[in-house]
């Protein structure tokens, strides 16, 4: 279901969404926040064949090191997905 709202964008309800990611697996919220981070990099014309992210995790394996990630994952398993766009003029 696609929910669409018109208005102000201060007058729009903070989370309309959070039901809908809330009743997703945790493998479906950490599929949309990756292609969301793969949407922005490429927006930004960036290449994203190697983030830094998986160049680490190679590393570490390569290394047989133990290791956790923590913080955005965390983020992404306990809120909802948001790609947000602001710009500024002035």
């Amino acid at each position: 279901n696609i929910t669409v709202w018109y208005g102000k964008l201060e007058d729009a309800p903070l989370y309309p969404d959070l039901a809908y990611w809330q009743a997703q697996t945790d493998e479906k919220r950490f599929d949309s926040a990756w292609e969301m981070v793969v949407e922005a990099h490429a927006i930004k014309g960036e290449d994203m064949s190697e983030s830094r992210l998986q160049r680490s995790v190679a590393s570490f394996q390569r290394q047989s090191v133990r290791y956790l990630i923590v913080g955005g994952y965390a983020l992404i398993k306990y809120t909802e997905p948001r790609f947000q766009k602001t710009s500024t003029s002035g």
